[in-house]
């Protein structure tokens, strides 16, 4: 009896093991995701939008869309921010965050809005705007120190390909909200991503704002910049979904390729 309850017993448990389920297994395939970063001001947060569905999350989709992976977003924009901002709350645990793309749009706030409070204050007549030339010059070389020292952070601490936006001019030429320092203060601080940016060449893509919005400042029908709350003829700088739509497509044109997909 002992004999044949242990020729059976082996037999029973490999039957029942036949019929269990088969253990559950994930494939890193299955487990992997797209993770991207999206640094800098207003522009990237998506200010002034009605669904704050800006470009960041619109560039995941196309990445999602081509890859068949999920993206994780980590949106640490914010509106209002500056360089220095950026560099001291934005960047922080890169290398546990393991990013596989980044974005960076950053710097208005440092050359672009001083330079339209000028604009404001003399198209609006507003008490609260001013405007001071020598705040404008003092901006240059913080602003290139903080840039540079983002860029040089990044790099460092990420693998991943990281793209740069440049600025656009939002008021139409001939506009009052248009003098010429506001075009050469976008002018400037476009050069001075360049020129930062070139130090990187194989790892910083800078994609250029300032020829895509050509031909669609101001709002609709034929713009691309949301009304702002502010109700001040000088203050609606923010893209539209529209604005946000061609930012996405110009940065996916350009990590596309970096990223193998």
């Amino acid at each position: 009896m002992q004999t044949i309850r242990r020729l059976i017993l082996p037999l029973l448990l490999a039957a029942s093991l036949l019929t269990l389920p088969p253990l559950a297994t994930s494939s890193p395939a299955a487990e992997a995701e797209v993770g991207y970063l999206a640094l800098g001001d207003s522009v990237p947060s998506g200010t002034d939008l009605i669904d704050g569905v800006g470009y960041p999350q619109r560039l995941g989709q196309l990445v999602a869309d081509a890859s068949g992976l999920p993206i994780r977003l980590d949106l640490r924009a914010r509106a209002g921010q500056r360089s220095e901002d950026v560099l001291a709350s934005q960047l922080d645990d890169l290398r546990a965050a393991g990013p596989r793309l980044v974005t960076l749009t950053v710097g208005a706030n440092d050359f672009l809005v001083p330079a339209m409070q000028c604009a404001a204050a003399t198209v609006d007549n507003v008490p609260e705007t001013r405007c001071s030339m020598s705040s404008l010059l003092r901006t240059a070389p913080a602003f290139e120190r903080n840039y540079r020292a983002i860029l040089r952070r990044l790099v460092a601490e990420t693998d991943a390909p990281i793209a740069v936006t440049t600025y656009y001019n939002p008021f139409p030429r001939g506009s009052r909200c248009a003098p010429s320092m506001t075009d050469a203060s976008v002018k400037l601080l476009n050069q001075t991503i360049t020129d930062i940016a070139a130090a990187w060449p194989d790892r910083v893509a800078v994609v250029d704002l300032a020829p895509l919005f050509k031909g669609h400042e101001g709002e609709a029908p034929a713009g691309w910049f949301s009304a702002s709350p502010l109700h001040l003829a000088c203050t609606d700088i923010h893209p539209s979904a529209d604005g946000h739509e061609a930012i996405a497509q110009a940065l996916w044109s350009a990590l596309g390729p970096r990223l193998g997909l």
